[in-house]
């Protein structure tokens, strides 16, 4: 029986269903923000060691979740101290827990320590005037008023209007000095004023306070610590605290007879008098003591707290003198972390069950993302929800619109409103956003889990036919007429232009419903001739206009309206907001005259020149803009000066009459026409190279480059090339540009960021540059020049993570990487590409970073590069994102990766996007050419750094380092089907024994990509007397939707001979006894290794195989042979499961080691290697076909 929450998603109640597709427990541990290093540091040390791998293993083992802790206890980092957000990034931390955990989210270990407590990094404009009145003349310092004036910036901008305490270095900037003594000052002098405001501004809160006219809140932002504001976001202000969040109080009862310990201060508050005496600091033990003993409780259920005493020792609190409190803690911290897990994953998370499942979720989390950014379109509802409420009509509905108009949006929230249309009904909504899964990229797919998503509504069966059209036919005839009458169905399908090709005849879509089902489709209306097709369905050409225009509803270009709407609301949602100038910018009205707009566009630039035209004006006189862009680009060269700014007003709510040139009033330009054009260098070719190896005369060093998809990892090779071979960038632009990979990017060129779209050079298939947040590289590929007189660089470009395509595209691209290195000897280095300023790391990042080690070993972490791309905004520096990383690895369960300055690198690919766009024509104001010599002289240095970094860069070799469990996970799931083909020719010999026969194996590589089908065209051959299965191939996964066809490397054939096998029937049956318990370890080993433990793929191609001699024995006469195999298989399958259970049942555990020695020996077994060098080939093929050499004809500097 399905729960309510599977219930809500199976009829598209989606805005019950969480807005990310998280799988992650995410547990923020808070404690105090000073002393964190001594504080807790036990009770920490201890979790990570004894706890927390723990709780890993039951999240993954039992729900198939990952487990992540945020421990934020190594302090904040030098920029967050500098710009005063170390209170943010913890709240941000925290919100990012609240966000993706499905379960705990959030712990605080509290003691005797209250901790920091900052001056406010923002203050409300309203609030900060009333404070500076007090300051200066209720508390006459006028000295203190003038600071917060210098200290403070007022931010307009800001909802509401707020100063902001502006960055130390701002004011003081030998803080960051290089220079000890200068650094040292520096901060000596910051602490003297920081103190000073944030005592004032204590004093004039308090006066505030007094007179009433601020609340206690608003008081408690001067007083309170970091560990209560965190406390506050985490526990105190959250619905669900008792289910997601828990307590742990230690108290030391003789603390207070031990202050004149010397580590005393670590674990309480504490003052000094004058003479050096310790004192208690009052109001932090007063503000603590309020929070243990009434905040917390006022919130929390006795059983989310956990209180514990302990003694004073003179080591303070450490994990010898205290282990029984230890334990007691670690215990009580896994029981309740697992209780709260198990607690919410039985009332709120749905643990998908199958495919169905999955691909209902995937489109229901889509459509909460569409609704949630969803504005207007008031007219268009109005039409569906008349459509849907006509109970006379039974033909489907079409919307159709240009591509961007907003189709989806418009049926994601159709699907919402439905349940409202219908609110008196029990309605149920199927939505496919089609094109977005695997699942709902076929229209055979698509409606055969269609039909499974009704069959599973309505408690129905039917049949699985492998064509489509059969498909359609059971849904109109079968499935759709016996939804019961009481019941409604709304099915909606977006962007029918996404199926393929074949699909834009819409003979697979049904013409006419039930009563109480309705259809809404969606397609962009020039493509493919499908509009013409869906209207011949509803009888459009045969009916009057008035028979058929309710079904066809146009979605136009956003009205003037909306747009303010849309973009008001996105600054809302920031709470951010535009002055009215700033405004002039991105809406100008059509009330202005055109003079004002021009004015506007100039503003006081002397040297500036503005084409204004839009796609309509264009279009209409193509000649006309042409000779108006000709004109100033000519004009251009003349004067250097001059900068020249397309406006393009296509999407503005202005109506441009005419196609102008705006000049400063100081400017003219003369009419010289010049059709000159710049034209594009030659790309240098690529061709394929010998597989990478250690045998070349030059040394290869491998690099394999990751990172998210979007972050500009071919950009960086290209840039990386470019910046080692051309010192300057006019000897760029004088020479042949290199471009290693093809590149396309968007580029804008001024002031008020007009985009063009670059490319350059050839075109590569592998390379996609046409869907936005999918991954541009779509398969591993190897890319080679030369860095020095004696080594090649290869670097390895993989697809990146984080695609639109969701978690699940994600995990193919990991296979696909993780199948690639299989046939890479060995690595130099792990290059992970950053963008410098980025807001969170993408959440697949831990599961991407956790597969890496998880493959390489522990041992890569030495071999692990970071490099930061578009680097010129952080002066080359790795800006905010260092910070999010070092708080990663902080929490990360793998310790001491190196990230410092040896092995981190800062480069800017926009100076190479410069040149390339220069190789297009493009024009830029030679000020800001300025900018990009000097960063390409940057990029040049820290290329050569790079470089040199990489050729003393030791290898990282398989077989010696490369030891893994996924590593063994990977060979041992290529091994599956040579040890069972193996297993069951040894059968066949076993049986053929005694008429002196047998049957030769052979495997044959395949060549490309290729797909083993074991539904259709499979006709048994005989050999001699018995009869075998052959290998039936598919070259494309869309030949076949069976659903029944596996990737295969190699083919089997097989010859029969007259003579015995070359071993004796003992050792045969030896090794077949052998075998079948080398396939119980394998097994054991992949389900106690893997996230899904109840997997068995050994035992899933075991029944294959028995399933095939079955319809061998039933399909064939003469098989008795073949029945004598079922048999011997059938026992097979019984010992296997048998020796299963007993491996299970024993507590000794498989040692990595030991099973990387049971795959080398199995390895031996002659008629296994046959198969393994075949899959050995294929690997190696699969590298020379993906790898480019580009052979650069000057030398490297």
């Amino acid at each position: 029986m399905e729960s309510s929450y599977q219930m809500d998603m199976l009829r598209g109640r989606c805005q019950e269903l969480p807005e990310v597709r998280s799988k992650v427990v995410r547990v923020f541990v808070s404690s105090t923000f000073s002393g964190r290093e001594y504080y807790t540091l036990s009770e920490r040390d201890s979790l990570i060691d004894s706890v927390f791998s723990k709780l890993k293993d039951y999240c993954r083992e039992k729900y198939g979740l990952e487990f992540q802790y945020s421990d934020m206890r190594w302090g904040i980092e030098n920029e967050s101290a500098d710009n005063h957000s170390e209170v943010e990034t913890c709240l941000n931390e925290i919100k990012l827990c609240q966000k993706y955990s499905v379960a705990t989210n959030f712990v605080v270990l509290l003691s005797h320590r209250y901790g920091s407590r900052p001056t406010p990094a923002t203050i409300h404009a309203s609030l900060f005037e009333q404070l500076q009145r007090i300051i200066l003349f209720d508390l006459n310092l006028t000295e203190d008023a003038e600071l917060l004036s210098q200290w403070y910036q007022l931010d307009t901008n800001c909802i509401p209007s707020a100063y902001i305490l502006r960055p130390i270095s701002s004011m003081l900037p030998n803080i960051k000095s290089t220079e000890l003594n200068e650094m040292k000052k520096a901060a000596k002098e910051w602490t003297k004023i920081n103190n000073r405001i944030r005592t004032c501004l204590r004093q004039a809160a308090a006066k505030c306070f007094e007179q009433g006219q601020i609340n206690a809140n608003e008081y408690d932002d001067f007083f309170i610590s970091v560990t209560e504001k965190e406390i506050i976001n985490g526990i105190l202000s959250v619905p669900n605290a008792n289910e997601r969040t828990l307590c742990f109080l230690r108290e030391i009862d003789d603390i207070y007879d031990h202050l004149l310990d010397s580590k005393a201060s670590r674990f309480i508050d504490l003052n000094y008098s004058d003479d050096g005496k310790p004192i208690i600091d009052y109001e932090a033990e007063q503000l603590l003591n309020r929070l243990k003993s009434t905040r917390i409780p006022n919130v929390l259920q006795s059983n989310n707290i956990y209180s514990y005493k302990v003694h004073w020792k003179q080591n303070g609190i450490n994990r010898n003198d205290h282990a029984e409190y230890i334990s007691k803690f670690n215990d009580d911290f896994y029981d309740a972390i697992k209780q709260q897990i198990d607690n919410c994953v039985k009332s709120r998370i749905m643990i998908i069950s199958g495919p169905l499942q999955h691909e209902i979720l995937e489109h229901a989390i889509q459509c909460k993302t569409y609704v949630a950014k969803f504005h207007g379109r008031a007219d268009v509802l109005d039409k569906l929800e008349k459509y849907i409420k006509n109970e006379k009509e039974n033909r489907p509905c079409i919307v159709y619109g240009a591509s961007g108009c907003g189709k989806t949006s418009v049926l994601a929230k159709a699907a919402t409103e439905a349940l409202n249309w219908w609110s008196d009904r029990a309605v149920s909504v199927i939505l496919r956003f089609l094109g977005t899964t695997p699942t709902s990229s076929t229209v055979y797919k698509t409606i055969l889990s269609i039909s499974q998503h009704i069959c599973k509504l309505y408690n129905l069966s039917m049949e699985i036919y492998p064509d489509v059209l059969q498909l359609r036919h059971q849904l109109e005839t079968n499935l759709l007429i016996r939804i019961p009458a009481n019941e409604y169905l709304v099915l909606l399908l977006d962007s029918i232009d996404q199926l393929e090709p074949e699909a834009y005849d819409c003979q697979w879509l049904v013409g006419t419903f039930p009563h109480n089902v309705k259809c809404i489709v969606s397609t962009i209306p020039d493509h493919g001739n499908i509009l013409a097709h869906l209207k011949g369905i509803i009888n459009y050409n045969q009916l009057s206009p008035n028979e058929t225009e309710h079904l066809l509803v146009s979605v136009p270009s956003f009205e003037v309206s909306t747009v303010e709407i849309v973009y008001n609301d996105w600054l809302a949602m920031k709470k951010r907001s535009l002055s009215d100038e700033q405004r002039l910018f991105i809406h100008i009205e059509d009330r202005l005259e055109e003079s004002q707009i021009q004015d506007i566009l100039i503003g006081n630039d002397s040297s500036k020149a503005v084409f204004l035209s839009n796609d309509r004006l264009r279009d209409h006189d193509h000649s006309g803009w042409n000779e108006i862009y000709s004109e100033m680009i000519e004009e251009n060269r003349k004067n250097r000066q001059l900068r020249l700014i397309y406006a393009d007003f296509t999407y503005s709510t202005y109506n441009l009459k005419k196609m102008t040139i705006a000049l400063s009033k100081d400017m003219t330009i003369n009419q010289t026409i010049s059709n000159s054009q710049l034209s594009e260098n030659d790309v240098k070719g690529k061709t394929h190279c010998p597989t990478i190896s250690s045998s070349s005369t030059k040394k290869y060093i491998n690099i394999l480059l990751f990172g998210e998809s979007g972050v500009g990892k071919s950009t960086f090779i290209n840039a990386f090339a470019n910046y080692l071979y051309f010192q300057t960038l006019d000897q760029a632009q004088q020479e042949k540009p290199i471009v290693i990979i093809p590149v396309s990017f968007t580029m804008t060129i001024n002031d008020i960021f007009d985009e063009k779209i670059i490319k350059f050079g050839d075109i590569d298939s592998n390379e996609n540059h046409n869907n936005l947040g999918q991954s541009v590289t779509q398969k591993c590929q190897c890319y080679v020049f030369d860095i020095s007189q004696d080594k090649k660089l290869c670097i390895i470009d993989t697809p990146g993570f984080g695609d639109t395509r969701g978690d699940n595209q994600d995990n193919l691209n990991m296979e696909e990487i993780f199948s690639f290195l299989h046939n890479i000897p060995y690595l130099n280095g792990i290059c992970l590409l950053f963008k410098p300023e980025i807001l969170e790391l993408h959440p697949y990042f831990y599961s991407c970073f956790t597969q890496l080690f998880d493959y390489f070993g522990e041992n890569i972490r030495d071999y692990i590069i970071f490099c930061f791309t578009n680097a010129r905004s952080t002066f080359f520096a790795p800006g905010n994102t260092r910070t999010l990383l070092k708080t990663f690895f902080d929490s990360f369960p793998i310790k001491n990766i190196p990230f410092e300055k040896n092995n981190t690198f800062c480069f800017d690919s926009e100076a190479f996007r410069y040149l390339v766009a220069l190789q297009n024509s493009i024009e830029f104001d030679p000020n800001e050419r300025n900018e990009f010599e000097q960063s390409w002289l940057r990029s040049v240095i820290e290329s050569k750094r790079f470089r040199n970094f990489l050729c003393n860069q030791h290898s990282y070799r398989k077989n010696i380092q490369w030891q893994s469990i996924k590593h063994a996970q990977f060979q041992i799931k290529n091994m599956i089907r040579p040890i069972l083909e193996t297993l069951r020719n040894h059968l066949r010999n076993i049986i053929l024994y005694n008429s002196n026969s047998c049957i030769k194996l052979q495997a044959t590589h395949t060549k490309q990509s290729t797909m083993i089908c074991y539904a259709y065209n499979r006709h048994p051959k005989n050999y001699g007397a018995i009869w075998i299965m052959p290998d039936h191939l598919h070259y494309s996964p869309d030949m076949c939707t069976s659903g029944e066809q596996k990737p295969i490397k190699y083919t089997l054939n097989y010859e029969f001979l007259n003579q015995k096998v070359d071993e004796s029937i003992k050792e045969l049956k030896s090794e077949h006894d052998n075998l079948y318990v080398t396939c119980a370890k394998f097994s054991y080993f992949l389900m106690k290794t893997s996230s899904n433990s109840k997997e068995n793929p050994f035992l899933s191609d075991i029944n294959r195989i028995i399933h095939e001699e079955k319809y061998i024995c039933r399909t064939q006469t003469m098989n008795d042979l073949n029945r004598q195999l079922l048999n011997r298989l059938e026992e097979l399958k019984i010992k296997y499961e048998e020796y299963l259970h007993t491996i299970k049942s024993s507590s000794d555990d498989l040692t990595l080691s030991g099973i990387y020695n049971l795959i080398k020996s199995t390895y031996k077994i002659s008629m296994i290697k046959i198969q393994l060098n075949a899959i050995n080939k294929y690997q190696q093929t699969l590298v020379l076909n993906n790898q480019h050499e580009v052979f650069i004809d000057k030398t490297c500097s």
